[in-house]
Protein backbone atom coordinates (compact mmCIF):
# COMPACT_ATOMS: atom_id res chain seq x y z
CA UNK A 1 0.00 0.00 0.00
CA UNK A 2 2.77 2.23 0.86
CA UNK A 3 4.76 1.87 -2.04
CA UNK A 4 1.94 3.61 -4.20
CA UNK A 5 2.67 7.20 -3.85
CA UNK A 6 5.91 8.38 -3.63
CA UNK A 7 5.52 10.26 -0.77
CA UNK A 8 5.22 6.70 1.27
CA UNK A 9 7.56 4.84 -1.37
CA UNK A 10 10.37 4.92 0.52
CA UNK A 11 8.73 4.15 3.93
CA UNK A 12 6.97 0.98 2.21
CA UNK A 13 10.43 -0.18 1.11
CA UNK A 14 11.80 -0.43 4.61
CA UNK A 15 8.72 -2.08 5.59
CA UNK A 16 9.21 -4.67 3.09
CA UNK A 17 13.10 -5.08 3.81
CA UNK A 18 12.45 -5.14 7.68
CA UNK A 19 9.70 -7.75 6.63
CA UNK A 20 12.21 -9.90 4.30
CA UNK A 21 15.13 -9.52 6.66
CA UNK A 22 12.96 -11.12 9.74
CA UNK A 23 11.62 -13.96 6.97
CA UNK A 24 15.20 -14.83 6.40
CA UNK A 25 16.48 -15.08 9.48
CA UNK A 26 13.51 -17.04 11.16
CA UNK A 27 14.38 -19.48 8.49
CA UNK A 28 17.45 -19.56 8.72
CA UNK A 29 17.59 -19.72 12.62
CA UNK A 30 14.51 -22.32 12.87
CA UNK A 31 14.87 -24.79 10.33
CA UNK A 32 14.79 -28.15 11.67
CA UNK A 33 15.84 -30.89 8.49
CA UNK A 34 14.36 -34.61 8.27
CA UNK A 35 16.08 -35.92 11.06
CA UNK A 36 15.33 -32.44 13.32
CA UNK A 37 18.76 -31.04 12.76
CA UNK A 38 19.24 -27.32 12.05
CA UNK A 39 21.40 -25.84 8.92
CA UNK A 40 25.14 -26.21 8.82
CA UNK A 41 25.93 -23.80 6.23
CA UNK A 42 25.75 -20.51 8.18
CA UNK A 43 29.13 -19.03 6.30
CA UNK A 44 27.92 -19.59 2.89
CA UNK A 45 24.74 -18.32 3.78
CA UNK A 46 25.37 -15.08 5.15
CA UNK A 47 28.47 -14.81 2.98
CA UNK A 48 25.68 -15.24 0.40
CA UNK A 49 23.59 -12.61 1.85
CA UNK A 50 26.69 -10.00 2.56
CA UNK A 51 27.86 -9.93 -0.75
CA UNK A 52 24.41 -9.95 -2.64
CA UNK A 53 23.44 -6.74 0.18
CA UNK A 54 26.79 -5.03 -1.33
CA UNK A 55 26.01 -5.50 -4.84
CA UNK A 56 22.64 -4.73 -4.83
CA UNK A 57 23.34 -1.23 -2.61
CA UNK A 58 26.25 -0.65 -5.13
CA UNK A 59 23.88 -0.77 -8.62
CA UNK A 60 20.61 0.77 -6.53
CA UNK A 61 22.80 3.88 -5.69
CA UNK A 62 24.39 4.15 -9.43
CA UNK A 63 21.37 3.05 -11.75
CA UNK A 64 19.35 6.05 -13.19
CA UNK A 65 15.40 6.56 -11.93
CA UNK A 66 14.96 6.16 -15.81
CA UNK A 67 16.60 2.39 -16.09
CA UNK A 68 14.71 1.34 -13.01
CA UNK A 69 12.45 -0.83 -14.87
CA UNK A 70 15.20 -2.46 -16.67
CA UNK A 71 17.33 -2.83 -12.76
CA UNK A 72 13.49 -4.60 -11.84
CA UNK A 73 13.49 -6.88 -14.67
CA UNK A 74 16.96 -8.18 -14.01
CA UNK A 75 16.66 -8.62 -10.23
CA UNK A 76 12.94 -10.61 -11.06
CA UNK A 77 15.07 -12.49 -13.49
CA UNK A 78 17.75 -13.30 -11.01
CA UNK A 79 15.33 -14.26 -8.37
CA UNK A 80 13.45 -16.81 -10.91
CA UNK A 81 17.06 -18.01 -11.60
CA UNK A 82 17.36 -18.73 -8.19
CA UNK A 83 13.84 -20.48 -7.45
CA UNK A 84 15.03 -22.81 -10.76
CA UNK A 85 18.82 -23.61 -8.89
CA UNK A 86 16.91 -24.53 -5.78
CA UNK A 87 14.47 -26.75 -7.48
CA UNK A 88 17.51 -28.57 -9.35
CA UNK A 89 19.11 -28.41 -6.06
CA UNK A 90 15.86 -30.04 -4.18
CA UNK A 91 15.40 -32.37 -7.36
CA UNK A 92 19.02 -34.38 -6.78
CA UNK A 93 18.40 -34.28 -3.36
CA UNK A 94 15.19 -36.58 -3.56
CA UNK A 95 16.78 -38.70 -6.31
CA UNK A 96 19.72 -39.41 -4.15
CA UNK A 97 17.39 -40.43 -1.99
CA UNK A 98 15.24 -42.59 -4.12
CA UNK A 99 16.78 -45.89 -2.81
CA UNK A 100 15.37 -45.65 1.06
CA UNK A 101 12.08 -43.39 -0.02
CA UNK A 102 9.50 -43.30 -2.70
CA UNK A 103 9.25 -39.35 -3.50
CA UNK A 104 6.04 -37.97 -2.78
CA UNK A 105 4.08 -37.05 -5.73
CA UNK A 106 3.28 -33.36 -4.72
CA UNK A 107 6.50 -32.81 -3.44
CA UNK A 108 7.97 -33.81 -6.80
CA UNK A 109 5.19 -31.86 -8.85
CA UNK A 110 6.33 -28.21 -6.45
CA UNK A 111 9.83 -29.14 -7.48
CA UNK A 112 9.32 -29.49 -11.00
CA UNK A 113 7.16 -26.57 -11.43
CA UNK A 114 9.83 -24.45 -9.30
CA UNK A 115 12.34 -25.33 -12.13
CA UNK A 116 9.89 -24.78 -14.89
CA UNK A 117 8.06 -21.44 -13.29
CA UNK A 118 11.78 -20.08 -12.45
CA UNK A 119 13.11 -20.85 -16.09
CA UNK A 120 10.36 -19.51 -17.54
CA UNK A 121 10.78 -16.08 -15.05
CA UNK A 122 14.41 -15.63 -15.87
CA UNK A 123 13.83 -16.40 -19.35
CA UNK A 124 11.31 -13.41 -19.50
CA UNK A 125 12.86 -10.77 -17.42
CA UNK A 126 15.79 -11.10 -19.73
CA UNK A 127 14.02 -10.75 -22.41
CA UNK A 128 12.19 -7.68 -20.79
CA UNK A 129 15.78 -6.52 -19.66
CA UNK A 130 17.03 -6.55 -23.31
CA UNK A 131 13.61 -4.89 -24.75
CA UNK A 132 13.98 -2.22 -22.09
CA UNK A 133 17.80 -1.78 -22.55
CA UNK A 134 17.42 -1.48 -26.01
CA UNK A 135 19.65 -4.62 -26.61
CA UNK A 136 17.00 -6.45 -28.16
CA UNK A 137 15.18 -5.52 -31.10
CA UNK A 138 10.91 -6.64 -31.19
CA UNK A 139 10.37 -9.19 -34.05
CA UNK A 140 7.77 -11.80 -34.84
CA UNK A 141 8.59 -14.88 -36.21
CA UNK A 142 6.11 -16.76 -38.79
CA UNK A 143 4.20 -19.22 -36.92
CA UNK A 144 5.75 -17.92 -33.39
CA UNK A 145 2.09 -19.01 -31.44
CA UNK A 146 2.34 -22.49 -32.53
CA UNK A 147 6.30 -22.85 -31.86
CA UNK A 148 5.25 -21.60 -28.02
CA UNK A 149 2.20 -24.12 -28.16
CA UNK A 150 4.71 -26.73 -29.04
CA UNK A 151 7.22 -25.68 -26.30
CA UNK A 152 4.90 -25.68 -23.67
CA UNK A 153 3.15 -28.89 -24.40
CA UNK A 154 6.48 -30.50 -24.78
CA UNK A 155 7.61 -29.08 -21.31
CA UNK A 156 4.68 -30.00 -20.09
CA UNK A 157 4.94 -33.62 -20.77
CA UNK A 158 8.88 -33.29 -19.28
CA UNK A 159 6.68 -32.51 -15.89
CA UNK A 160 4.54 -35.06 -16.38
CA UNK A 161 7.36 -37.81 -17.36
CA UNK A 162 9.82 -36.49 -14.38
CA UNK A 163 7.02 -36.13 -11.80
CA UNK A 164 5.66 -39.55 -12.89
CA UNK A 165 8.86 -41.35 -12.55
CA UNK A 166 9.58 -42.10 -15.99
CA UNK A 167 13.01 -41.11 -16.03
CA UNK A 168 14.37 -41.31 -12.10
CA UNK A 169 18.15 -40.85 -13.10
CA UNK A 170 17.61 -37.53 -14.65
Amino acid sequence: KMLSHPDTARKGNLVAAGGMTLAILGTIFLYKGENNEPLHNYIWIFAALIIGTVVGTMVSKKVQMTAMPEMVSLFNGMGGACAMLISIIEYRHIMANIATTTPETGKMIVVVLGMLIGTVSFAGSMVAWGKLNGSIKDRTIPGGQAINFILFAGLITLVVIVVGGFFPDM
